[in-house]
């Protein structure tokens, strides 16, 4: 089994409960930050360790609050990467989306060899789907 299976929980479960002192509360919410951190869980590390961020500024886990504050910085950066990728395309789907489809231009419900999809019979010639794209040569 995997060490951070068994950490998290119990991290979590001190997290919520109220006989951990304030005192140790930013502490344990780096831990359980840095631990899905590890685990490749980015956007709950980012989480646990906004919230850690305050305690740390206020005591002497000034090493945390560094590796805390890198952390979230390369979630941001990574969370900013993926927006633009998903910017991108969906600009390339709403481009693609405006171009008429080649089989349309032959004509309503015509394939591009000119036949439709009903008078094409099971023996004779390539399957319904792929007679849009012409002979198979594959």
């Amino acid at each position: 089994a995997d060490p951070i299976d068994a950490y998290l929980p119990h991290l979590h479960h001190l997290a919520s409960s109220p006989e951990v002192p304030t005192k140790a509360f930013p502490h344990i919410l780096f831990w359980i930050g840095m631990l899905h951190h590890k685990r490749g869980e980015w956007v709950l590390a980012a989480r646990a360790l906004q919230a850690a961020v305050p305690g740390l500024q206020q005591g002497e886990g000034k090493s945390k609050l560094a590796r805390a504050e890198a952390t979230i910085n390369s979630v941001a950066k990574l969370q900013t990467e993926v927006h633009e990728v998903f910017d991108h395309s969906n600009a390339i789907l709403r481009q693609a989306a405006s171009k008429p489809i080649v089989a349309a231009a032959v004509g309503e419900g015509a394939l591009a060899d000119g036949s439709s999809p009903s008078s094409s019979s099971a023996g004779a010639g390539p399957s319904w789907p792929w007679s849009m794209f012409g002979v198979w040569r594959g």
